[in-house]
């Protein structure tokens, strides 16, 4: 019976081998792809290129949206806006470094006009002043729009509002719309932003780090702060914004 069983184990032994050995092939052929340290390595071999270069380079996987693009050139162009502006800005002293942090909060206003040609509809619903839903995206609307004036006259509720709509109708005049927009800042989502572009980005392409350009940022405005407590004058939040600009 031993016997019989030892046969019958080896049979199944050699029967297996030809398994085993195709499966060994093709771990053999079989690579990996290089992990994510080796494609970082590779990128750092490369010379730095600014954050601007972020939106110039192809975007062939699509993983990061327009939204994400546009969140980085808009708080680029607020970091070259305030180094424009630097000669008014620094002398202000300790209320310039108010103004700085202003631009970095959380929220930012934009006004603007959108106007309405006579007969054709608005293309919105309101709710006081404010915009609850749109109808037609075309004029420029966008939904937590305010409105400010019609017409050169400040609207003060959505009364006057409606009234002065209708008005211009039954004129058959345009209407002018001044809006106000409350947008989040850039530099909410600019983390969020630069990892996804980043991780979008050709691998010969070479760019800042998103951790690095965040604790850069924090190192600004931490000496924002300092300067508007009047601790550190404004030459050293210069070289600060600086060092952004050029990371």
């Amino acid at each position: 019976f031993l016997q019989r069983k030892a046969m019958a184990r080896g049979r199944g032994l050699r029967s297996t081998l030809p398994l085993l050995l195709a499966l060994s092939i093709s771990l053999r052929c079989f690579t990996l792809p290089p992990s994510s340290e080796a494609r970082a390595s590779k990128r750092f071999e490369l010379p730095r290129r600014s954050l601007v270069g972020l939106l110039l380079a192809p975007s062939p996987a699509g993983a990061a949206s327009k939204k994400e693009k546009e969140t980085i050139k808009t708080a680029a162009q607020q970091m070259h806006g305030l180094q424009d502006r630097w000669a008014q800005i620094a002398s202000k002293g300790p209320d310039g470094a108010k103004e700085i942090l202003e631009a970095f909060s959380g929220v930012s206003y934009s006004t603007f006009v959108i106007k309405v040609p006579a007969g054709q509809s608005v293309g919105v619903d309101i709710e006081d002043r404010t915009i609850t839903s749109v109808s037609s995206r075309k004029l420029g609307w966008s939904t937590g729009d305010t409105i400010q004036e019609i017409n050169g006259i400040e609207a003060k509720d959505e009364e006057m509002v409606v009234n002065s709509v209708k008005a211009a109708k039954n004129q058959g005049q345009d209407l002018v719309f001044k809006v106000q927009r409350l947008s989040e800042s850039p530099w909410v989502s600019l983390d969020r932003a630069l990892t996804n572009v980043y991780a979008d980005i050709d691998a010969e392409v070479v760019l800042p780090e998103p951790d690095q350009v965040s604790d850069m940022f924090r190192d600004l405005k931490n000496n924002v702060n300092l300067a508007k407590d009047d601790i550190i004058d404004m030459a050293t939040v210069k070289e600060k914004l600086d060092a952004v600009i050029k990371a």
